[in-house]
């Protein structure tokens, strides 16, 4: 993949005009929602740039094998492009989309061009479509196919994506920009994003494959263009499918018809070939001669002519014309009587005219009607009409015959003619008039106590008929008092009253588009970090500045026109309904009516159900069940016809008579008893009723039947609230993760592995939470109840405030549940056991009573010298250890001499830490490996960084236009070669290594290191402990205390105990003598 940017000049005076593409476009920050603008371009110009892109994808040079027709994406196009666009930034980018319901809002990238040209006014240019597309594809001409590579010193990244063969999905947004310019001479310019899905420009990859049109579509694709040269995907036929002919089969039969099941030709009489494009030769040359296929002409044997060989050289006629004509012997051919032809007068002409309805089978003289035709010509119509529940078809004359109330050609149209105006709305179920504030009367158009009060103040004036303000310029609100604010705040929220900008934490400018630098180390307990703001976004049910507070559980919110839902307390309004409450209108023109779906009221689109397809969901797809329910639809699984109410019949057919016109508020009404099936918590005999509220169990494994108020249980689980596990032969416990009894095997959770989910997989994530589980997603540690903390290993605030040092807090009861070999109330008491071995050189693993012996270290006490071929070393240090590689004692604290026998009568009080030891010989720390320092207190990389930063794992991060160990390699193009074990990302010409494998081309192979950090995390280099701030020892689990007793030595509870002479909390203060 690669990326460019280019700025040139327009031909024209008026305008500079500036394309560049990306490949992958780099994620802006997170938006607050998933909303989508309104798009800048009409309806005709989205039509012209898919035609034009289609256009140049068509006629690529040499031709394609594999190029995709693009189709119009209003997603794409809305929420991805225009979005972009509207920030009026001249750079490549997008909006991050993570949670937003669009398929192209996962990892996948979408390809970007932008092109820009100077505004006059804010009216958009003529023949956007052609100027835009075209000077993207002007690059053409620099571009080698052959080589796939562009002439030096020019530009060809926006004509391959243009033309890029998997890009099928186009989606292109506008804005007319008033900052931002990438213009010098002007201000404003117009701001063109057009984004493609899937992405393209491959590093290595040519655009597309060269060959015959449509000769190697994709799999799955739905055929050819009419063309031939435009591969139409599997996209396009999901979302149009008389694009594909039916059933993804777009052949055109030149002299036949298609049979969409088979997607074959059957062609019509005297034509053959997969297209019904050869003519087939019926000429017969009896026994004379003999044909020739390929040009339909007879070779006749000697002594015979004619083009039927049935003439014989130098005269006479043999020809029988039987009894349906005579022979003209001078001609020698036969002259048919009425019916009849051929050369033989033995054809009977059939007169039928099936016109433009079918054709005729000239075999049989029958006539084939086309779908939705029938009778001996094909001039009778099949009457396929929908009058629907509000009347029924008279099938005679193919007319609906309405109900009392409506009207229209399929009894779709209410018959209420009130006007209700500009001062209100029709509610077209009562037939009456919704009026606005401050209008009453039955057509809303008598205001309310007679006048019109209102004070349009100096911004706008009074329209006395409407009772309305009409707002200058700039103004707008019901009074005219709110200013017209169009700034968008990119890292900020906007102040509407004074028009500026209130930017977020470390983000300045006007626009708070300008990133201040610094960092932020907000943790967020129940939810994820937005960086850029640095807030914290909750879970549902938390809040607070770091998501640690519980929400109220109580909602009470009454929405007006929708539903509420629970879980989030939110209101999903109906449609045309919008606000918190769902209590206000939206303005909307979109009175589309979906016969078979629901309105998308975001862009007026209907989104049909299965088996159906057009504008308002109308027309059915084409199905191999070939019943035609009149009342009703057809359920394809058994191809059955499921009738719509007052309807029955196999075909939907018949009127029921009934008296059933329940009308049920929150579910459906099912006709078979005519009784209201209610939405979840509602109830009533119109399900106008809420169920009580009273019912809050919870349910810990299954879920909550609000009907009766039962916890439906998890298999293997029972009890009240599905806390009990029912016994099973499969008694496995996954550690981390979860049963699945079907074949007693673990589900494990991300970043484990094992029979038991008990092994964890390499990550750079080894957090362990105490009391609850990692949330792998984010390394975030969920707590259980009562329990809080990074590590979920503090007790939130509660009347049990024990501190256990060697077990657990067990809330119920606030006792101390110590570990082995651990007692006394708050576990800090060693138990006496049989277990009293000293390990001379090892340590002793209690669990088994064993001793873990040291190199070359061996026998059940660890006080036996493994064989050596060194010379054996017999010392015995009395205050220390003996290291075997030197024969040499290294000896305790206050001790030295050969032997460690020999007290020092200088003490040395160094304290080195949690990252090294103490020599007491020369009182010099010797550091861990990484550590450095006087009192190894100092972080050391062995790879120093020329330019870039270090990161925590000593590796360097490069700046752009560098590479290498130490980002000293200049990278023009990155060649990287990562090995077995691991995969090139080339935006950042970095290796990803697989687990187990480290280092810039993963060659580094790490070891099993099973060790766990209780308050810190694994360098997997070293496979040690590096604790958080506050903690130390080997496991990060010791309190950590970072004094230094300058003259003194450090005591286990954090305070120095000081050399005679000396005082202070470091003592670093002389102690003062008084003399008398």
């Amino acid at each position: 993949m690669f990326a460019l940017k280019t700025f040139f000049q327009s031909l024209y005076l008026v305008a500079s005009i500036l394309p560049l593409t990306i490949d992958a476009a780099p994620r802006a920050k997170r938006q607050a929602n998933c909303a989508c603008p309104a798009n800048g371009f009409t309806a005709q110009e989205k039509q012209g740039l898919v035609d034009r892109h289609n256009f140049h994808r068509a006629n690529v040079n040499p031709p394609a094998s594999d190029m995709t027709r693009m189709v119009w994406d209003d997603d794409l196009a809305n929420c991805d492009a225009q979005a972009y666009a509207n920030r009026c930034i001249w750079a490549h980018g997008t909006v991050d989309l993570t949670g937003c319901p669009y398929d192209f809002s996962t990892p996948q990238y979408r390809g970007q061009n932008l092109w820009a040209r100077t505004a006059f006014s804010a009216q958009k240019p003529t023949n956007l479509a052609t100027n835009v597309v075209d000077s993207l594809h002007a690059e053409n001409q620099y571009y080698n196919y052959a080589s796939n590579t562009c002439n030096n010193g020019k530009v060809c990244g926006h004509y391959t994506q243009l033309v890029w063969a998997n890009s099928y999905r186009l989606g292109c947004g506008i804005a007319y920009c008033t900052t931002g310019s990438p213009f010098a001479q002007s201000q404003n310019w117009w701001n063109v994003v057009c984004h493609y899905f899937p992405g393209g420009n491959y590093q290595g990859q040519k655009p597309y494959k060269s060959g015959q049109g449509c000769s190697q579509c994709p799999s799955g694709s739905g055929g050819c263009s009419n063309d031939g040269r435009l591969c139409i995907s599997s996209y396009e036929c999901t979302m149009n499918p008389s694009a594909c002919g039916g059933g993804g089969c777009n052949k055109q039969c030149v002299n036949g018809n298609l049979n969409t099941q088979t997607c074959t030709c059957i062609c019509n009489q005297g034509w053959t070939g997969t297209l019904c494009d050869q003519q087939v030769c019926t000429k017969n040359c009896g026994v004379n001669g003999y044909l020739n296929s390929q040009s339909c002409t007879c070779i006749c044997n000697q002594g015979w002519t004619g083009t039927l060989c049935d003439q014989p050289v130098g005269g006479g006629c043999t020809k029988n014309c039987g009894a349906n004509g005579y022979l003209n012997t001078q001609t020698c051919t036969c002259i048919c009587n009425q019916g009849w032809t051929g050369t033989l007068c033995d054809q009977q002409v059939c007169n039928k005219n099936c016109g433009a309805n079918g054709y005729l089978n000239t075999q049989t003289c029958t006539c084939i009607c086309n779908q939705g035709w029938t009778g001996t010509l094909c001039d009778q119509q099949v009457c396929n009409k929908n009058c629907g529940a509000n009347g029924y078809l008279n099938s005679q004359t193919c007319t609906c015959i309405c109900n009392q109330g409506w009207t229209g050609p399929l009894c779709d149209q209410q018959t209420c003619t009130k006007n209700c105006g500009v001062n209100g709305y029709l509610n077209s179920q009562t037939c009456t008039c919704i009026c606005n504030q401050g209008w009453t009367g039955t057509l809303c158009d008598q205001p309310v106590g007679g006048g019109c009060t209102k004070n349009c103040g100096a911004n706008g004036y009074l329209n006395s008929q409407t009772c309305t303000c009409v707002c200058n310029q700039g103004w707008t609100g019901t009074l005219c008092d709110q200013r017209v604010c169009n700034k968008q705040c990119v890292y900020g929220t906007l102040d509407s009253q004074s028009c500026t900008c209130n930017c977020f934490p470390r983000w300045g400018g006007a626009l708070c588009d300008q990133y201040l630098g610094g960092g932020c180390n907000k943790q967020c307990i129940h939810g994820y970090l937005d960086y850029p703001r640095c807030t914290c976004v909750c879970q549902t049910g938390w809040t607070g500045p770091t998501c640690n507070q519980r929400k109220s559980s109580a909602c009470n919110k009454e929405c007006k026109h929708g539903f509420l839902r629970t879980s989030d307390c939110k209101c999903i309004c109906n449609d045309l309904w919008m606000g918190e409450l769902c209590d206000k209108r939206e303005s909307s023109v979109c009175t589309k009516e979906c016969k078979h779906g629901f309105l998308r009221t975001s862009d007026c689109k209907c989104i049909c159900d299965d088996l159906w397809t057009g504008e308002l969901c109308d027309k059915r797809e084409s199905s191999v069940c070939n019943k035609e329910c009149q009342h009703g639809f057809l359920r394809t699984s058994d191809c059955k016809c499921i009738c719509d109410d007052l309807w029955t019949g196999e075909l939907c057919d018949r009127r029921e008579f009934s008296a059933c016109n329940k009308e049920c508020k929150y579910g459906f009404l099912r006709t078979s008893d005519c009784k209201c099936v209610c939405d979840d918590l509602w109830t009533g005999e119109l399900c106008d009723r809420r169920e009580s509220t009273a019912c809050n169990k919870e349910c810990q494994h299954g879920f909550l039947r609000t009907s009766d108020c039962k916890c439906i249980c998890d298999d293997l689980w029972t009890g009240e609230l599905c806390d009990r596990r029912e016994s099973s032969v499969c008694n496995k416990e996954c550690q981390h993760g979860f049963l699945r009894t079907s074949d007693c095997k673990c589900i494990c959770d991300d970043l484990w592995t094992g029979e038991l989910c008990d092994k964890r997989e390499s990550s750079a994530c080894y957090k362990e939470c105490k009391y609850g589980f990692l949330r792998t997603s984010d390394c975030t540690c969920i707590c259980d109840d009562l329990w809080t903390g990074e590590l979920c290993d503090r007790s939130e605030s509660s009347a049990c405030n024990k501190e256990c040092q060697h077990g657990f807090l067990r809330t119920s009861d606030c006792k101390c549940i110590c570990d082995d070999l651990w007692t006394g109330e708050l576990c800090d008491k060693r138990e006496s056991s049989l277990c009293t071995r000293e390990c001379k050189y090892g340590f002793l693993r209690t669990s088994d009573c064993k001793c873990i012996c040291d190199d070359l270290w061996t026998g059940e006490l660890c006080d036996k010298r493994e064989s050596q071929n060194t010379s054996d070393c017999r010392k015995e240090c009395q205050h220390g250890w003996l290291r075997p590689s030197d024969c040499t004692c290294v000896c305790d604290d206050l001790w030295s001499g050969e032997l460690c026998d020999m007290s020092d009568s200088t003490p040395c009080n160094k304290t080195c830490g949690a990252h090294g030891w103490l020599r007491i010989s020369d009182c010099a720390c010797v550091c861990d490996d990484l550590w450095n320092g006087v009192l190894c207190d100092r972080w050391e990389c062995p790879n120093q960084c020329v330019r870039g930063t270090q990161r925590p794992d000593c590796s360097c991060q490069c700046p752009p236009g560098w590479t290498g160990l130490d980002c000293n390699t200049p990278s023009t193009m990155c060649q990287k070669n990562c090995g077995p074990h691991g995969t090139l990302h080339v935006p950042s010409c970095t290796c990803r290594c697989e687990p187990g494998w480290r280092g810039a081309l993963c060659t580094q192979q790490l070891g099993v290191c099973t060790k766990t950090c209780m308050n810190g995390v694994v360098n997997p280099a070293t496979c040690t402990c590096l604790c958080y701030p506050g903690w130390t020892g080997p496991t990060c689990s010791q309190r950590g205390c970072n004094k230094n007793c300058v003259n003194g030595q450090l005591q286990p509870d954090c305070t120095c105990s000081c050399r005679p002479g000396w005082t202070g909390d470091l003592c670093d203060q002389p102690l003062k003598l008084l003399t008398f």
